[in-house]
């Protein structure tokens, strides 16, 4: 049930991630890439990354050190090209601050916090 659980959480996140409009800019991506100071539907000390499937197993290793966070689950998405990956922040930094760090490295195509998403 919790891998089913996993696996639905991610592909939730693919579709939020995939229905984002496309900024030229990098400022407005890292603008958009925080939730808003009051945000509540969100796992705490979660985020939701996606690279280029081009990536290799140490270079996303690295970029998670870097971020000091740990792996939860990751999701390949051979249509678009690209991996999702489920981590968890090992530290008490606030979710906004690890998703704008991400958002300005190059590696990351989008990031953003793990989000609940509850049927209406």
């Amino acid at each position: 049930m919790r891998a089913r659980r996993t696996a639905l959480l991610l592909v939730l996140a693919a579709v939020a991630l995939s229905a984002a409009p496309f900024a030229g800019a990098r400022a407005q991506r890292l603008d958009r890439a925080a939730p808003p100071a009051a945000e509540r539907g969100l796992l705490p000390h979660e985020v939701v990354i996606e690279v280029a499937n081009s990536l290799s197993a140490a270079q996303i290793d690295a970029l998670q050190r870097r971020h000091r966070l740990a792996r939860l689950a990751a999701l390949r998405l051979h249509l678009s090209g690209t991996t999702l990956l489920r981590s968890r922040i090992r530290d008490r930094r606030p979710v906004a601050a690890v998703v704008r760090a991400l958002a300005r490295e190059a590696a990351v195509l989008s990031v953003q916090p793990n989000y609940l998403f509850t049927q209406q």
